[in-house]
């Protein structure tokens, strides 16, 4: 589906989507919005999401995954990506999960928080934003830890099934500059990781001296983060606690339940960058813990190991959960564990977020090692550059 072009340039526009944020809220640090539509569609019906938005955005139709993005842009402009629609005959619930970071960062240039998407059919807006959109906060944790110096925010939830957000009211938030996508989507497909490589035993630490660091413990004009001793969650120092005193290979499948002080480890095969994910069923209330990283030291998962920290983390109430990584990360080994729930997990997967065209490159020589040279460098390539081409 072509965008309307002005002047004879390429750059898009909207047919009727107006940019939109939750009054107030636009210049709120590490805010996390869903917004909601709900279209109508006949069989067949292969309708396109048109959307646009600062930081990042996850696309979900009808409860499962339809989208991420946007592509990168230049400071001061943003890029509109065009999704299609695996639409069901009749009803389409259609969920935007909208990060707004507002941080200086290496990762996503700061601005003020906006969502602007429209939902067409055969060149007709059947939903846009500024009309039939609804907006809600989330199970997200605002106040959280960076993540790292370059990257915005870490990621923590607090998770209930009884869990049931406000709904915020809309203000139309000011006109952007719009430019194509130009990148192919990537490709998110989902690898499942398998049995776990060993059991784990963990446990809580105290008395320890916090090594610091600048992206937590030093907020200013010029790196803006909350004060460490604002946060309701502290990902960087509470891992500092957290020690792995023993671990035992597993043997076939193993066991998938965790009770407190236990953990499993996984391993993907290869450093693969994407969106780590689990099943879960919490018996007890607890945290789940997502640690990853992409060596072991001494056998074990150092989600600090390089000044970053590496760890998703899910505050559970019993009851049955899907969850999943918001940002992509870069990982082989993936440590779950839990200090304090219960819990079963299952499905332990990634899903990747890659350039969809390195797998175009073939190359096959009478060197085997040559052979794996080159699909190291194509993986490499896929990983690096999903919509920016550097």
């Amino acid at each position: 589906m072509p965008f309307m072009a002005t002047d004879g340039a390429s750059a898009p526009a909207f047919q009727s989507a107006r940019p939109v944020w939750p009054q107030g809220r636009e210049r709120i640090m590490n805010d996390f919005v869903e917004f909601r539509l709900r279209f109508e569609a006949k069989p067949g019906d292969r309708p396109v999401l048109r959307i646009a938005g600062t930081s990042v955005y996850r696309i979900r139709l009808n409860g499962k995954f339809a989208g991420y993005g946007p592509a990168r842009a230049a400071k001061g402009f943003f890029r509109v990506d065009e999704w299609p629609l695996e639409a069901a005959a009749g009803g389409n619930d259609l969920s935007v999960e909208v990060s707004a970071y507002n941080c200086n960062n290496y990762y996503i240039p700061a601005h003020p928080a906006f969502l602007q998407a429209e939902v067409v059919l055969d060149g007709r807006v059947l939903v846009a934003t500024g009309k039939d959109a609804k907006a809600y906060g989330t199970s997200r944790v605002t106040k959280c830890s960076r993540y790292s110096f370059q990257r915005a925010f870490g990621e923590a939830y607090r998770l209930a099934p009884d869990f049931k957000a406000a709904e915020l009211p809309l203000a139309e938030q000011p006109a952007v500059s719009l430019v194509e996508r130009i990148a192919p989507l990537p490709d998110m497909s989902v690898t499942r990781i398998g049995a776990p490589k060993a059991e784990t035993a963990v446990r809580w630490k105290d008395g320890i001296s916090y090594r610091k660091t600048r992206f937590v413990d030093k907020p200013s004009a010029d790196f803006k983060c909350y004060p460490p001793d604002s946060l309701d969650i502290n990902i960087w120092r509470e891992l500092q606690h957290v020690e792995t005193v023993s671990q035992k290979p597993v043997v076939g499948k193993g066991e998938t339940a965790l009770a407190a002080g236990k953990g499993l480890l996984f391993d993907v095969g290869f450093n693969e960058t994407g969106f780590p994910g689990v099943s879960v069923v919490c018996r007890k209330a607890g945290r789940l813990w997502m640690a990853f990283d992409e060596i072991l030291q001494d056998g074990k998962v150092n989600p600090l190991r390089y000044g970053v920290a590496n760890a998703v983390v899910f505050d559970m109430q019993p009851g049955t959960y899907r969850v999943e990584a918001f940002e992509p990360y870069t990982f082989r080994h993936l440590h779950l564990f839990t200090l304090d729930g219960e819990m079963t997990v299952d499905d332990v997967h990634v899903r990747a977020y890659k350039n969809p065209d390195a797998k175009r490159a073939k190359f096959r020589s009478s060197d085997p090692a040559l052979d794996r040279i080159f699909a190291a460098a194509r993986e490499t390539f896929a990983q690096n550059a999903v919509d920016v081409f550097t």
